[in-house]
């Protein structure tokens, strides 16, 4: 009984209206920043599964998570030694390391179950209602060679590819934005030169074009995918007169057999977030576990943690060689991958590419980060069994 006392005490001070207020921010800010993403852009243009990749990676695993843990797992000592109650709270006929293991669970809880909701309403802003990870759709990353592709549909021999450079228009309204002006992918590629690589805004529109083409079944015509240069067995597909998603479908595999090199196959995509709830409890424990530790033996961990945090945990992971290794992130990332569309200009994309991966098994990072938890857990309640703390007199 005096373990579930302990445990909801803790619990009710975590649930303190300041607190509240401040996982609540952290909850909302991935999850408006993707409703503006979403809004702003055409159903063509929005890549649910890039925008859920890309927010979940950088902020729920790299920011939410780590700073929650950071702040709740040193909080339950250092807000004990500021509020002058750590004296109290050590001479109860409790055993302290209980003491400090249900204050642990209690914050840990905390931290899981925000980070749960955030990943819960980015997977509904990202892929509720939308189809934008249907697998016949065209995704930037799919391409290869965006020069060779720009250039295909430019001075294409291609029956059909001609046919989709001339009939399909382009003109759509995007939101928060003035209408363009309809024009054909004809129109627009005349004014691109073959000799330079596309600027992405290009590659971009036609992708969408192609994409809202695809969804429609505008982009089906019978008579020029069957004079295209594609498969006997595609051909039979076209012939027994196909409707609504297997018309999709041939557009995408007609597309695939006309370009081999330069796109990748269409891949049906899964929805990650029930992985990636089921991860992030582990990443919770570890860096509480780590920071946990911290706060026993250092007067101010906090500052210590965010160095660790936003310094180590940043540029580590993108290191050469071995050094990956002592990154806790490196090996969460083996456990919850997130493929990611970079910025190359960035200068954690540039070391990131420039880095020579290591190979990390997902059983390698499972037992890894298990062993940092236990270590990490089982020293942080030893010192606090065995120092001595005192309250700070400066404290307000």
């Amino acid at each position: 009984m005096s373990d579930l006392y302990l445990f909801r005490a803790a619990l009710w001070d975590l649930l303190r209206p300041k607190k509240i207020l401040t996982a609540l921010f952290l909850v909302l800010f991935p999850v408006v920043f993707a409703v503006l993403i979403r809004f702003n852009r055409t159903p063509e243009e929005f890549n649910g599964v890039e925008v859920y990749n890309n927010l979940t990676s950088v902020i729920v695993f790299q920011f939410t998570m780590i700073i929650l843990a950071l702040v709740f797992a040193t909080g339950t000592i250092t807000q004990e030694v500021e509020q002058k109650t750590i004296v109290y709270l050590m001479t109860r006929p409790i055993p302290r390391w209980r003491i400090l293991l249900m204050k642990f669970l209690a914050s840990t809880l905390v931290t899981v179950t925000t980070v749960w909701i955030t990943c819960g309403l980015l997977s509904l802003v990202c892929f509720g209602g939308s189809r934008s990870f249907d697998a016949y759709t065209l995704r930037l990353d799919q391409i290869n060679d965006q020069q060779t592709f720009i250039t295909q549909f430019k001075e294409t021999p291609s029956p059909y590819l001609l046919f989709l450079v001339e009939k399909m228009p382009t003109g759509q309204r995007r939101p928060f934005r003035q209408r363009r002006s309809v024009e054909t992918l004809r129109q627009k590629l005349e004014k691109y030169d073959s000799n330079r690589p596309p600027e992405v805004e290009l590659v971009a529109d036609v992708i969408a074009n192609l994409n809202s083409g695809i969804r429609r079944g505008t982009a089906f015509d019978k008579a020029s995918l069957l004079n295209s240069d594609i498969s006997e067995g595609l051909k039979s597909r076209i012939q027994a007169n196909p409707e609504g998603l297997e018309k999709s479908q041939i557009c995408r595999d007609a597309l695939q057999e006309l370009m081999p090199n330069i796109l990748e196959p269409a891949k049906p995509i899964v929805n990650p977030v029930k992985r990636d709830m089921a991860i992030l409890p582990v990443g919770a424990f570890t860096y509480g576990a780590v920071f946990l530790l911290l706060a026993t033996f250092l007067s101010k961990p906090l500052i210590y943690g965010l160095m660790f945090a936003f310094a180590w945990e940043t540029w580590v992971p993108n290191m050469p060689g071995n050094f990956q290794k002592l990154s806790l992130m490196s090996y969460l990332k083996i456990l919850a991958p997130h493929e990611r569309i970079e910025n190359g200009m960035n200068p954690s994309s540039i070391l990131a590419q420039a880095a020579e991966k290591v190979v990390i098994t997902a059983p390698q990072a499972a037992m890894t980060l298990a062993l940092v938890t236990i270590i990490a857990l089982g020293a942080a309640l030893y010192t606090f069994s065995v120092r001595e703390y005192v309250p700070r007199e400066d404290a307000s």
